[in-house]
């Protein structure tokens, strides 16, 4: 039996492939967050990168916040006047972290072209083993 797609005509779903939008509440209010562009999971990816390897060094640590804060800010512009605390933003790129993983659907389209992740990979992950 033939699945919707062949029925279709259907080569590739770009749709199966899009990140989905999240919201977050802050003080009240529900701001959306777009998925992230090329630029800014480069930036993800080196910013996790980053505070693996902070360890107890405060220099670092203070570093490794403020490009999480320029990060949370770029790709969040309803927090660009905010003052979030550490908390925040490291629960902010963990979330963003999770967006950058593929969901499902998207791993399904992506193994029918031989390509194959593991749940799980996304910016935390090395870009070299992303693919098969």
């Amino acid at each position: 039996m033939e699945n919707e797609e062949e029925k279709s005509g259907i080569d590739l779903d770009l749709d199966a492939l899009a990140p989905k939008q999240i919201q977050i509440n802050y003080k009240g209010a529900l701001i959306k967050i777009n998925p992230l562009t090329l630029e800014q999971f480069g930036k993800l990816y080196d910013v996790a990168a980053d505070m693996k390897d902070i360890r107890d060094d405060r220099t670092k640590l203070k570093a490794v916040m403020i490009e999480v804060e320029a990060l949370i800010k770029d790709v969040i512009p309803e927090l660009k006047e905010e003052k979030l605390n550490q908390i925040q933003l490291t629960a902010l790129i963990n979330l963003l972290s999770e967006l950058s993983t593929p969901e499902d659907k998207a791993l399904a389209e992506l193994k029918k072209r031989g390509i194959e992740l593991k749940k799980g990979d996304g910016a935390d992950s090395d870009p070299k083993d992303l693919t098969s």
